[in-house]
């Protein structure tokens, strides 16, 4: 009979560590999901933020684009007017280009004494300053833009470290 009661025994413990484990699991999975759960909508809260910060910027980046296109084709057009205005001047005569020539007692080549010494006339020293000027001014012009996308170039890296 002993052997029924320790039968019994075990039988009755396995019932209880069933409903035990049974009733504890059902509840520790509901607390995991519940868990998991919360932290799923956390998480796609925190994407929804970051997308949300992410086209906010992109869309000050395209604004920001557009303002320096938008400047620098202005900045280009009026440089490119002010270059025509003194070209147009040049060739006017109201701007002129000052050569520098050397003096009468210099040794160099354009001092040379005799008959071939005013062999030039003022059509071809017009023609070389207009010339001249007009090498220098669209040398200044291609500076300059270089300098204003340059500069251009500069704001965008400081803007894009901010």
């Amino acid at each position: 009979m002993k052997i029924y009661a320790y039968i019994a025994l075990i039988i009755i413990t396995g019932i209880g560590v069933w409903a035990v484990y049974h009733a504890g699991g059902a509840s520790c999975r509901a607390e995991v999901a519940e868990r998991d759960n919360k932290a799923l909508i956390a998480a796609r809260k925190q994407i929804a933020d970051l997308t949300a910060r992410v086209e906010a910027q992109t869309a000050q980046h395209v604004a920001d684009m557009a303002t320096i296109q938008i400047n620098h084709e202005k900045e280009l057009s009026d440089a490119t007017k002010e270059r025509d205005q003194a070209l147009a001047d040049v060739r006017s005569g109201r701007l002129r280009y000052a050569r520098a020539c050397p003096s009468g007692g210099s040794s160099g080549p354009g001092s040379k004494a005799g008959p071939l010494a005013g062999t030039s006339t003022q059509a071809d020293a017009d023609r070389r300053a207009e010339t001249d000027a007009k090498f220098l001014i669209d040398f200044a012009f291609e500076r300059d833009q270089v300098a204003l996308e340059r500069n251009e170039c500069v704001g965008i890296a400081v803007k894009d470290r901010r």
